[in-house]
């Protein structure tokens, strides 16, 4: 009997003993710890895990912006508005207006004989330009006391010329003219006019097309003569190229 008793008591201790073991392999629990600074991108603002999890982010909110300074638009720049976020103090611009756009006068204006064109109005910028081109004489009537020929343009520009006359056309020096190719590139021979001159295409950066008349001013060296203004024809071809390949042998 005394044998029994005390299988039973060295059986309850080892069953204690071992509770007490598998108590003292469980896990204490871990308590995550975060910044107390705001962690952000352009989006979002979060506190970030300081522990050893360190992915782990908690708070994680949409910023809250509100504006705070205005760089207020001018002539040469655009409005930039700064925003900052209420909470984390991210910050972020934004153009929220264009330039400030010029005032110009309504009616052309001249100050040499060659161009016109629309003064700015606004003070500090009145060398600004809007709309220059040549001008566009118009002929008038020739006065024979002084054998001058008054021209006159939109904007009022007026100038007295002596008048010449184109005794013969230039010709293209190029025997092909393509597509695609620019005024200023094609050359001219021969040509004459009554007075020492040069022939000039009157408009050189225009692109050929196709087959048409373009323009060929004839300009006196003696500024008293007027320009000459007439068309020639010109037949344009489309430009093909062949690419051949030879096998080796």
């Amino acid at each position: 009997m005394k044998r029994v008793i005390s299988i039973i008591i060295l059986a309850i201790c080892l069953v204690f003993s071992l509770s007490l073991t598998a108590c003292s392999t469980t896990p204490e629990e871990h308590e995550h710890t975060y910044s107390v600074e705001w962690t952000y991108n352009k989006d979002y603002h979060w506190h970030q895990a300081t522990c050893s999890h360190t992915a782990l982010k908690t708070d994680k909110q949409a910023h809250e912006f509100e504006c705070v300074k205005v760089e207020v638009a001018t002539y040469d720049s655009a409005e930039i508005s700064t925003y900052r976020c209420t909470k984390c103090g991210y910050e972020k611009t934004e153009q929220t207006s264009s330039k400030l756009e010029h005032t110009f006068a309504d009616r052309l204006t001249h100050e040499n004989g060659t161009t016109h064109w629309y003064a700015c109005l606004d003070v500090g910028y009145e060398s600004l330009k809007k709309g220059e081109e040549q001008h566009n004489l118009t002929k008038g009537e020739l006065d024979a006391s002084t054998g001058y020929i008054t021209y006159s343009c939109v904007c009022g520009f007026t100038t007295q010329k002596l008048e010449c006359v184109i005794l013969s056309m230039p010709t293209i020096s190029t025997e092909k003219v393509y597509r695609g190719q620019t005024l200023s590139n094609l050359s001219f021979t021969g040509g004459q006019g009554s007075v020492v001159g040069n022939f000039v295409w009157s408009n050189p950066s225009q692109v050929v097309t196709g087959s048409g008349n373009f323009n060929i001013t004839f300009v006196p060296q003696d500024s008293q003569y007027a320009s000459i203004t007439q068309s020639v024809y010109l037949e344009a071809e489309q430009l093909t190229i062949s690419i051949s390949s030879q096998g080796s042998g």
